[in-house]
C-alpha cells in the first residue's frame, strides 16, 4: 500500500510538471515583428487622430525635410476638416483595428492594414505606409 501510494504521488507530480511545463511553453511571449512594431505605431496615430489630437497625428508623420509651420498648419486644418466630413457623413470614426501589416526590413518600410468602424455601423479598410527613421515607425 505504501509503494502504491507512492507511485501515485511520483507520477501525479510528474504529470502536474509535465502540464505546467507545456503551459508555459506554450505561451511565451514572443517577439514583435518588424510588421507587428509598425501596425502598433500606425493604430496608436490613428487613435491618437480619433481622440482629437491632430497636431501629435501630423507630427507622427514623416517628411525627410522639415516643413514650415503654415504647412503643417495646413495639414492640421486638412485633418480637422477630413475628421468633421467623417462625423457628418457616418457620425465619426469610433474605433481602429488592425488587420495586418507586411514589413520591409531592408527598405525599412511596412504597409499595415487597419480598419475604421464608424459611428453608423460602417467598416472602411485603409492601407497605412509606414517607415523606419530612427528606431521609430512613422508614417509615410
Amino acid at each position: 500500500m505504501m509503494i502504491r501510494k507512492k507511485f501515485f504521488s511520483i507520477l501525479t507530480t510528474g504529470i502536474v510538471s509535465a502540464v505546467l511545463l507545456s503551459f508555459s511553453a506554450c505561451h511565451k511571449d514572443k517577439e514583435p515583428t518588424p510588421g507587428d512594431l509598425a501596425a502598433q505605431a500606425a493604430k496608436a496615430y490613428y487613435d491618437e487622430l480619433i481622440a482629437g489630437h491632430d497636431d501629435a497625428f501630423i507630427k507622427n508623420t514623416y517628411f525627410p525635410y522639415q516643413i514650415p509651420d503654415s504647412y503643417r498648419a495646413q495639414l492640421v486644418t486638412n485633418i480637422k476638416m477630413f475628421m468633421g466630413q467623417q462625423k457628418e457623413e457616418h457620425q465619426g470614426v469610433k474605433k481602429v483595428d488592425i488587420i495586418s501589416a507586411k514589413a520591409d526590413t531592408i527598405r525599412k518600410t511596412a504597409d499595415v492594414f487597419l480598419r475604421l468602424h464608424y459611428g453608423d455601423g460602417t467598416k472602411e479598410e485603409i492601407a497605412v505606409p509606414m517607415v523606419l527613421v530612427k528606431k521609430r515607425w512613422m508614417m509615410k
